[in-house]
């Protein structure tokens, strides 16, 4: 017995005309009190069909306003998107600054939001349901007359009831003579004319597809064949894909096992997003979950010799990089009001919202993970390996003064010779490694990036500002991430006392950092299920009306020589 769709089933016209007649009565009483004697009139013997039409207009009120609300929130999402390391740190506090201005204009909505459903005494589910259906019949109208999408969006962002569109659609489609069929989208067409849909606004975003199958699975809580007829109804002949999916895959544990080609875009987003995969290492597919490579370790030896003497034979020491799948888990929860009513705002924060935490988690274990049977070893422990005896790892020097306040000359001239020496010292032990440094990199946390752009000489210069602009230091890419900390055991300027305020830098060379993908992504959801936030607080999904999404990636992490990642450790550059 298929499970229930948070789109809701469809309500009684007598219930819906007494419902909506009293969310009449009390929103224009609300709105307008010297029309409540004249709404008044209007509920006493009036035909209930009538009713019923004069009902739609108290519904508009609220579409407009979750309207307003979604545009919003997709402008808050849009400027926070403009955000980048590249920026300066007065432009991204301006757009910080109007993003929380955007979001203050998204909570005053909500307020009237329920201001409105509150004056309207009645269940605001029984509004949103009318409303679902007003926007899902005019799409479906749009559909089997093959309009374009411009069209039903105009007619359900403008409020028109469904029996004004279906006459105007008509109108449309008499006008372009288009051979009109009745038959569902995924219906047959043998033997008939050809069915002209809408087509898709431009090129569709990579990622869409898979998002499109997480909302749809989450709003039919966990129902694949729900959730196939959601796609269908919501996106028409641009979820055919989705839909066809959904109706045919199963995921090891009963989830949703994405097809490779939707998983791979999903993959693919993921580089840029994670600090160490952006910075363009060697990416090896793995289909069956493991991949062998070998590596040298040790070359061939030549010697020169005299005429008539034997040469002494010498051969290359080989190794293998073994690449084995680790099972990563990414847990997004999502308001169900976005489950409700999907749109492209929708697609896009739940698809970022999936990238960035799985980016995010990976960023982690690519950079400081010990490495175990379950997780990939970082960067960190390829620098502190035993085989490399220490030439890898750097202690950074001790500071004199801030690069933010005001500091005497002699001050800044030794912290600029300080920091320029200890980068020096980790270039350096790639080189004396033999390191090509054929794609260098740094990585380190925001906080050492804003020292070094504001790092001055004795004269008050900015040394690394207009490179670092660019995304470059010293003349190598780099990136930065939160995922390395902030509050490590370092050495204070007095060369003595420890101090939890130590940072890192990471230097390598990732044409010789080696990410095994094995190209699948499983999506499950949990409705109303409990998660731990970002504070590790425990959070209900069912106190908060959310669905939490679960999506599972694999992957892992090697590197064809170890010494070529270096590690600067103790950094207090602040």
């Amino acid at each position: 017995m298929p499970r229930p769709c948070l789109i809701g089933d469809p309500m009684s016209r007598s219930f819906l005309a007494a419902a909506f007649l009293s969310a009449l009565v009390a929103l224009t009483f609300f709105s307008a009190p010297e029309a409540f004697a004249a709404v008044v009139h209007l509920s006493h013997g009036a035909d209930p069909h009538a009713v019923f039409s004069h009902m739609s207009m108290a519904t508009l009120t609220l579409a407009a306003l979750r309207s307003k609300e979604g545009d919003l929130v997709a402008r808050a999402a849009a400027k926070l998107g403009e955000i980048s390391d590249s920026l300066a740190p007065d432009a991204i506090r301006a757009i910080e600054t109007e993003h929380g201005r955007i979001l203050g204009e998204v909570e005053a909505v909500r307020g009237h939001i329920v201001e409105a459903e509150r004056a309207a005494a009645v269940d605001p589910v029984a509004i949103r349901t009318l409303e679902r259906e007003r926007i899902a019949g005019i799409r479906s109208v749009a559909r089997k007359l093959g309009l374009a999408d411009e069209v039903s969006d105009k007619a359900v962002n403008d409020g028109t009831g469904l029996d004004a569109f279906r006459t105007l659609a008509i109108d449309a489609a008499a006008e372009r003579q288009q051979p009109i069929h009745s038959q569902n989208p995924g219906a047959s067409d043998r033997g008939q004319q050809h069915r002209t849909y809408a087509q898709p606004k431009g090129e569709k975003v990579k990622g869409t597809d898979a998002t499109r199958a997480m909302i749809a699975l989450a709003a039919c809580r966990g129902s694949r064949r729900d959730a196939a007829d959601y796609v269908s109804q919501h996106y028409g002949p641009e979820g055919d894909v989705v839909a066809r999916a959904l109706s045919t895959s199963i995921g090891s544990a009963g989830g949703f096992l994405v097809p490779v080609d939707m998983a791979s875009e999903v993959i693919e987003l993921l580089r840029p997003a994670s600090t160490v995969m952006a910075l363009d290492p060697v990416i090896i597919p793995m289909p069956h979950g493991n991949m062998s490579i070998p590596r040298i370790q040790g070359g061939a030896n030549a010697g020169y010799v005299g005429e008539n003497q034997p040469t002494n034979a010498s051969q290359q020491s080989f190794g293998m990089v073994q690449l084995s799948a680790k099972k990563l888990t990414s847990v997004v929860p999502i308001s169900n009001d976005m489950i409700r009513f999907p749109s492209a705002a929708t697609d896009a924060i739940v698809r970022n919202d999936m990238v960035l935490s799985i980016a995010t988690r990976a960023d982690l274990a690519f950079v400081r993970g010990q490495g175990s049977s379950f997780s990939p070893r970082g960067l960190k422990s390829f620098a502190a390996s035993p085989s490399l005896a220490g030439a890898n790892l750097i202690v950074a020097g001790v500071l004199v003064g801030s690069a933010y306040g005001a500091q005497s000359q002699a001050n800044a001239i030794q912290a600029l010779a300080t920091v320029t020496n200890d980068l020096s010292r980790a270039e350096l032990a790639l080189e004396n490694a033999n390191i090509k440094m054929t794609k260098p990199g740094w990585i380190f946390s925001p906080r050492t990036k804003q020292y070094l752009m504001n790092i001055r000489d004795g004269l008050g210069n900015q040394i690394y500002y207009a490179e670092m602009s660019k995304g470059m230091l010293r003349g190598k890419p780099f990136k930065t991430t939160t995922q390395i900390p902030n509050n490590l055991i370092a050495v204070a300027t007095d060369g003595t006392t420890p101090t939890a305020d130590g940072s890192e830098i990471y230097l390598a060379d990732f044409a010789e950092v080696y990410i095994g993908e094995a190209h699948g992504l499983e999506l499950d959801v949990f409705p109303g299920g409990a998660y731990v936030d970002a504070s590790g607080n425990l959070v209900s999904g069912v106190s908060n009306d959310q669905t939490v999404m679960r999506a599972i990636v694999q992957h892992d992490m090697n590197m064809r020589q170890e010494a070529a990642v270096a590690l600067i450790t103790g950094v207090r550059w602040f």
